[in-house]
């Protein structure tokens, strides 16, 4: 296919563009089939760069995907009202109370604390819930809300900020990954290397035309592979134009990873930025175990041993003797009454309906919860039995994106926004069936189209959205040279 002209490379970074512009500023949620259209429109131009795009292109699209992210961070969020909650816990927290403690309803129920309280209480979707949110996101919140504690405009624009620079962090450094990745495969199977031994050691050139030379199999993408995470439109209008935390574990997640791939002394670095990833979000726990086989038994005790201590430390400051509990309740409730654009649970559930009359969520949870970690002790015992070399070239990121994937597949809740973490994940890897999902779980919005603010959702969407990207998953399980 013919590379882009420089005409048509600025013709497709304004149309883009206008399209994430028109997404984040002009369009609610319950406006589905507008929502629609125009993503599926800015994601096509996507699909259609990653086509013709070259690697000296690369910068251009970067470029154009951090102005549009920096313009977005003034949008007001249309598809979400999350960040009223993040903002409620952070003002809480400069006010000296514990957000772990109480409720929305139980502070304004009992305490007088500004006129603030009232309008972000307003705006929230759970008033009666105990927060949920780790230690290095109540910071961030708290962080927001000291600078401007008059403002929820101010500080909602100043949070995005926050998300706008580690979302640009997590380019960088998935970049630099990249190019670490590739030379590693080039360094340990380069044809050119190979031809000119060849060539020096052959006495004619009748010699060298008989020969079978291979081209390098990579498993892991060139560079040009980060214009997925860049440009995707979900990315940028769930995290920077409705401000969601993903983009920040992902950032902490990706630099503990690039200082393990370095060398010992940038152990702590690693451990650090690990912990940092867990205190943002409870997920990279899981992935935790697929780091073993690159380090002996003892390294790696030592390395979970500085995570959890350094984890540890971070809730020092939320202490309580019903932290534990409140926290462990919140999560409960989250895993066993919270549904949404789930997958297996569905069918099980409507299984139980047709057999038992009613919603069986208190056993089919734990189910899916030992299936996960039945799968991801399957994962490990492939990833140990089929080891080659211990390099971030081989199969890390396949293992941990076919982990998470699954993950997700037995959750009760799962939001668009959960998508872009095995996104980033898939840039490293040959799979490309997360970009498809990137796409296909926007139809969760169909449920607000009758404009209620109350989510009704539409089974035969939900359908199509899982059935697409689990059929293409398979065909390229099934075509792939590498097999997870």
């Amino acid at each position: 296919m013919k590379n882009l002209k420089q005409s048509e490379k600025i013709i497709a970074g304004v149309c883009w563009s206008v399209l994430l512009l028109l997404l984040n500023f002009g369009i609610a949620r319950h406006q589905f089939i507008l929502l629609l259209s125009v993503y599926a429109l800015a994601f096509l131009l996507c699909a259609f760069i990653m086509q013709r795009v070259q690697g000296q292109d690369v910068s251009f699209f970067v470029l154009i995907s951090v102005l549009v992210r920096a313009c977005v961070v003034f949008s007001t969020p249309k598809l979400s009202d999350d960040i009223y909650r993040f903002l409620f816990d952070g003002n809480l927290f400069t006010h000296g109370i514990n957000p772990f403690l109480y409720t929305p309803r139980e502070v304004l129920a009992t305490q007088n604390l500004g006129d603030i309280f009232p309008i972000l209480f307003s705006r929230i979707n759970s008033p009666d819930y105990f927060s949920v949110y780790p230690p290095v996101l109540q910071f961030l919140f708290a962080t927001v809300a000291r600078i401007f504690p008059q403002s929820v405009t101010a500080q909602v624009f100043l949070f995005k900020f926050f998300i706008f620079l580690f979302d640009c962090g997590v380019l960088t450094i998935s970049y630099q990954l990249s190019v670490i990745s590739y030379r590693q495969i080039n360094k340990k199977q380069s044809f050119y290397s190979e031809f000119l031994k060849v060539f020096k050691s052959s006495k004619s050139l009748r010699d060298i035309s008989t020969l079978n030379l291979k081209l390098p199999t990579f498993n892991h993408q060139p560079p040009t592979q980060i214009l997925w995470y860049a440009l995707n439109p979900l990315v940028v209008t769930e995290l920077c134009g409705n401000a969601h935390a993903e983009g920040i574990m992902i950032f902490f997640l990706l630099a503990a990873i690039y200082f393990f791939n370095r060398n010992e002394k940038y152990f702590f670095l690693s451990a650090l930025c690990m912990s940092l990833s867990i205190a943002t979000k409870l997920l990279p726990l899981m992935l935790l175990p697929f780091l073993m086989r690159y380090l002996s038994l003892k390294i790696f005790i030592k390395y979970i041993a500085v995570v959890f201590g350094l984890s540890a430390i971070y809730f020092l400051p939320f202490y309580s003797t019903v932290l534990v509990t409140h926290f462990r309740n919140s999560l409960g409730l989250y895993f066993s009454k919270f549904e949404f654009n789930a997958s297996l649970f569905y069918v099980l559930r409507a299984w139980d309906f047709w057999w038992k009359g009613y919603d069986n969520i208190a056993q089919i949870t734990p189910q899916l919860t030992v299936a996960t970690i039945l799968f991801i002790t399957y994962l490990l015992r492939r990833q140990f039995k089929n080891a080659i070399s211990k390099t971030w070239s081989s199969d890390f990121w396949e293992y941990s994106l076919a982990a998470l994937c699954f993950y997700f597949l037995c959750a009760t809740t799962v939001h668009p926004w959960y998508a872009v973490v095995p996104l980033a994940f898939a840039g490293f890897t040959r799979f490309r069936f997360p970009m498809l999902w990137t796409f296909t779980i926007v139809f969760t919005y169909s449920g607000y189209a009758q404009g209620s603010s109350r989510h009704t959702e539409n089974y035969w969407w939900i359908a199509a959205e899982y059935l697409s990207v689990v059929c293409f998953a398979f065909w390229e399980l099934r075509t792939s040279k590498y097999k997870v």
